[in-house]
């Protein structure tokens, strides 16, 4: 006479179930424990250094002369760009790159130019205490008090949208920066000047 425990095939398989799920969780948890290491670190910082933002998220754009801004004018009713001291009250775009085709330039560029032997890739020309317009024709510095006008705050580097930002700005999602923005016609406390 035999005595114990005897084992019929569903008490077999539900233990047979409870180690696979386990096993299968084992791997999941090792698997994504290991990719988590592996990816690098995003660090969020703020500067109010505009000069040296992001230029390129994959390093394969020729990186612009330090401090090369521009303006674009029309000339015979056509876009062109002009050289201008980067801050200056006429300059509205940084050169982030020169490249030989727009595709080329980072995706999250803030605007592209192509001439007829390169392309150009511009972000905003921005600097502390002086506002931008920013419309589908044209960009300009304007005085801080005009409607529309945007200051720029802070740059949030690693941010890829605008939690960071108290009011709203423009993210640069491949590149991972946020330019934190403040609305131009408001006083020095952050209230809506009345009209």
């Amino acid at each position: 006479m035999h005595i114990g425990h005897v084992e019929d095939s569903q008490d077999r398989s539900s233990r047979w179930g409870r180690l696979v799920i386990l096993a299968f969780a084992s791997v999941a948890a090792l698997v994504l424990g290991t990719l988590a290491l592996s990816k690098p670190q995003v660090v969020v910082y703020p500067t109010t250094d505009f000069t040296r933002l992001p230029t390129s998220a994959t390093g394969s754009v020729t990186p612009a002369a330090p401090a090369s801004c521009v303006s674009i004018r029309q000339v015979n009713g056509s876009p062109k760009l002009a050289n201008e001291r980067c801050g200056s009250a006429a300059s509205t775009f940084r050169v982030i790159g020169r490249v030989s085709d727009v595709s080329q330039c980072a995706p999250d560029a803030d605007l592209t130019y192509h001439s007829a032997t390169d392309a150009v890739c511009l972000d905003y020309d921005w600097a502390a205490k002086q506002c931008l317009e920013i419309s589908s024709n044209a960009v300009a510095k304007v005085d801080c008090a005009k409607r529309g006008a945007v200051q720029p705050e802070v740059a949030i580097i690693g941010a890829v949208d605008v939690t960071y930002c108290r009011e709203g700005g423009i993210a640069h999602s491949v590149r991972h920066f946020t330019v934190c923005t403040l609305a131009g016609d408001k006083d020095c406390k952050g209230t809506k000047r009345g009209i």
